[in-house]
């Protein structure tokens, strides 16, 4: 697999926080609460 630092640096995001907050703002989760979720509704 792949390192979360691995992640955000090759999606281009400064830093972890960084990803985070695009990330929650883009499809209202977090990726903990992604990784973790046994169904989240992502619309795209």
């Amino acid at each position: 697999g792949v390192s979360i630092l691995d992640a955000v640096d090759e999606a281009g995001y400064y830093d972890q926080p960084h990803l985070t907050r695009a990330l929650r703002q883009w499809v209202g989760y977090t990726p903990a609460q992604i990784l973790h979720a046994d169904d989240v509704d992502i619309e795209t």
